[in-house]
């Protein structure tokens, strides 16, 4: 029948289109070697074929993905990491859905990762400011000066116009975009180059944002704007963190510099 016929060429279509769409992730992730993958708004099957795959596995043998031993997806979004995870909790968002904030430790120091997947509206309902409350509350218990802190993810607004703005200042958190970019626009949602977004603006959404007296921002790109087919809605930021402690109060000679570098997206 004609309709069964059509209901089979669409769904043929959309499942050859993800195929494409998959490929093209991994074309991606293939091309861009960080020590640390923040994935928000993917599905457990994608996670799950992520880790099925020898070379993914190989470089990314630990993830938020298990807590506790057991298969923990939270609010769609995903770390994962070359380091050993000491922890990952999970912190409940006002509405149930959750963010995690993931431990590890680099260079003998502990690195606490927080992925953020915060809903799009008016910056001051009280659902948005809930959840900003909280997000304050859990990052305030780390210690700013002996830990670092990675928040990564999409906070659902341009810059400076988000409640948890007040602690982004460059007191607190460096904005990596910001600071290895200057006034770049950095658009993450971009429906003018991303046929796959049909919002009606153009906005810097997703941020790397970082606390630490060691690691320094030194780049920062945007990522899936030149694949075909675009894999997600939004472009990706990988950001790379350079190393710059002091041995015996002396900076590291540049071959020691390099070794120290790191990457993180």
């Amino acid at each position: 029948d004609s309709k069964m016929e059509a209901g089979y060429k669409r769904t043929k279509s959309l499942l050859e289109a993800e195929y494409k769409r998959i490929e093209s992730l991994l074309t991606i992730l293939r091309g861009n070697k960080t020590e640390f993958l923040a994935l928000q708004g993917v599905n457990t099957w994608l996670v799950e074929e992520l880790m099925s795959l020898g070379w993914f596995k190989k470089r990314f043998p630990y993830s938020s993905y298990y807590l506790h031993g057991e298969k923990c997806l939270s609010n769609s979004s995903v770390l994962f990491s070359t380091f050993p995870l000491l922890s990952v909790e999970q912190h409940k968002y006002k509405d149930g859905n959750v963010f995690t904030l993931c431990t590890t430790k680099v260079k003998g120091r502990k690195l606490h990762i927080l992925n953020i997947d915060l809903i799009e509206g008016e910056a001051h309902s009280e659902k948005r400011v809930a959840d900003a409350t909280l997000l304050c509350a859990v990052i305030k218990k780390i210690p700013s000066r002996k830990e670092d802190t990675i928040l990564v993810g999409n906070f659902g607004f341009p810059p400076h116009t988000e409640p948890e703005s007040t602690i982004f200042g460059p007191s607190f958190f460096v904005d990596a975009w910001r600071e290895c970019c200057g006034q770049k626009n950095g658009y993450t949602r971009d429906p003018v180059n991303n046929n796959k977004n049909h919002s009606s603006s153009c906005q810097r959404l997703d941020y790397v944002f970082l606390r630490s007296e060691v690691w320094n921002p030194c780049d920062a790109k945007l990522i899936g704007n030149s694949q075909t087919p675009i894999p997600s809605p939004n472009f990706g930021i990988k950001v790379t963190l350079k190393f710059t402690a002091k041995r015996n109060g002396v900076l590291q000679d540049k071959e020691d510099e390099e070794k120290e570098n790191s990457q993180k997206s």
